[in-house]
Formats: structure tokens, C-alpha cells, sequence
């Protein structure tokens, strides 16, 4: 849909990337570097319907098949712009 991206689950990413094989479990798991996401939005910027938000690097299909939900309820979008975050919350 059209509007402006006003949140971005990191965690719900970061189970996605997990699943593809980019992370592990255990210090003894192995991590398949040619599996990946990049985020082609940030929080704030506008997009248009059918527009890619994500690109996903997999080795086989169903793979993205297995996350494609997560990242798409990961992602939402509004139609008014979010206002700007604070890059400094609090100074102790």
C-alpha cells in the first residue's frame, strides 16, 4: 500500500535472518554467510504499493517462502508520516 514506514520489528527481522541460516543457536553452529536481508526503507520514508521493501538473499525458495509473512507483519505502514525519532533519549 501506499504511505510512509512508521515501524520496523527488529526483532521479527532478526528471526527471519535467523531462519535463512545467518545465525545460530549455539556457539557452535555455523553461520551461512550468502543468506541474508537488506532493507531497502528505513522508518520515515515514504513507499509506494508493489514498491520492494526487503530483498532477501536464500538458497532455495522455500526458504523465503518460510519467512515472507514475518517480514511483511514486521513492516508497517501508515498514511501519515511519523513524526521524527530522538537520536538521544537521556543523558545520565
Amino acid at each position: 500500500q501506499d504511505g510512509y514506514i512508521s515501524h520496523i520489528n527488529a526483532l521479527s527481522v532478526g528471526e527471519a535472518v535467523h531462519a535463512l541460516g545467518a545465525g545460530r543457536k549455539q556457539a557452535s553452529d555455523n553461520i551461512d554467510h550468502s543468506v541474508g536481508i537488506v532493507l531497502c526503507k528505513k522508518y520515515g520514508d515514504k513507499v509506494k504499493k508493489g514498491e520492494p521493501l526487503v530483498q532477501v538473499y536464500a538458497k532455495i525458495k522455500e526458504d523465503v517462502d518460510n519467512i515472507r509473512n514475518k517480514l511483511i507483519s514486521a513492516i508497517i505502514i501508515e498514511q501519515n508520516q511519523p513524526g521524527k525519532l530522538k537520536l538521544i533519549h537521556k543523558i545520565i
